[in-house]
């Protein structure tokens, strides 16, 4: 998977404004479990990206392979919340806008 970020420091606390990802389909990536719980730390956090999870269910919040149900998982335990509602391609949602504010919500 490849990352990018915008992180601001106000005073001691790190503030990741965006975080813009793109992961190829099949691809398993520890790192970014790993950047995401230290980002989902931040205030203020928008990840946006093509994930490819097709099998993710965002109304149902359920997903058929093991993979997705990690990222789901990971989405829940960091607090962050999907909002985009319509399929982004070929009618399925792959790109996605996950945030922790609620101001984000479409």
């Amino acid at each position: 998977m490849r990352s990018y970020g915008i992180a601001l420091r106000d005073r001691l606390i790190w503030v990741t404004l965006l975080w813009v990802c793109n992961r190829p389909p099949q691809e398993a990536d520890e790192a970014f479990y790993k950047q995401l719980k230290v980002a989902s730390q931040s205030q203020v956090l928008v990840l946006v990206g093509d994930f490819n999870y097709p099998d993710i269910s965002w109304e149902d919040h359920t997903a058929r392979q093991a993979q997705s149900r990690r990222f789901l998982q990971s989405t829940d335990d960091t607090f962050l919340i999907q909002v985009v509602e319509e399929p982004t391609r070929k009618g399925a949602l792959l790109d996605l806008v996950l945030t922790k504010t609620d101001w984000l919500r479409m």
